[in-house]
């Protein structure tokens, strides 16, 4: 594992076996006694931004209606309300929850569509 700071993403990949790579270069931080080659390839995690101690909940629980995000609250024994949401940070699994709800609250769960 490297930290590195990311000095270019190019904006096309290249499919290469059923593969899509991009070219990156990136300045990696000192890695002591390890050393790296040219020619090697990596996978990544990048990192844009980054929220702790927030509510969030399963960006698949949150339902869309035009430009309108709202999650089922549990409201009674098995009666469900709608409530508006506004949403912050995302990881395309996890989101960020601003304003709507709560950890006192119970968000529906949404069953995966087939």
């Amino acid at each position: 594992k490297f930290d590195a700071t990311l000095e270019f993403i190019s904006p096309k990949g290249e499919d290469e076996e059923g593969t899509v790579k991009f070219e990156v270069r990136a300045a990696v931080k000192s890695t002591g006694d390890t050393f790296l080659r040219a020619g090697y390839s990596a996978n990544a995690d990048i990192i844009l931004d980054r929220r702790q101690q927030v509510v969030s909940i399963k960006e698949r629980d949150v339902l869309f209606e035009d430009d309108t995000t709202y999650v089922e609250i549990k409201n009674g024994d098995d009666a469900f309300e709608k409530r508006l949401v506004k949403l912050g940070l995302s990881d395309g699994i996890q989101v960020e929850v601003l304003e709507g709800v709560d950890t006192t609250h119970q968000v529906k769960v949404q069953l995966a569509k087939s």
